[in-house]
């Protein structure tokens, strides 16, 4: 629905309505965390020259597409 129809039928959206709970809260956090680790491994793999490259790209474009 859309949040204009919601609000001129007399209905109210709060803070408390959008604020993501705390299992949302810990599912973002183990993403987040997990894709810090991803690019920490490619960059490591990159800096010891252990990164396989992509076809037809260098080092640093194959670490910008991972």
């Amino acid at each position: 629905m859309d949040f204009f129809y919601l609000v001129n039928r007399g209905f109210s959206i709060g803070l408390i309505d959008v604020t993501p709970g705390e299992n949302l809260m810990k599912e973002k956090r183990s993403l987040v965390t997990e894709g810090y680790n991803k690019c920490n491994t490619y960059i490591r793999q990159l800096q010891e020259g252990k990164l396989q490259l992509q076809p037809g790209c260098s080092p640093e474009q194959t670490l910008e597409v991972k």
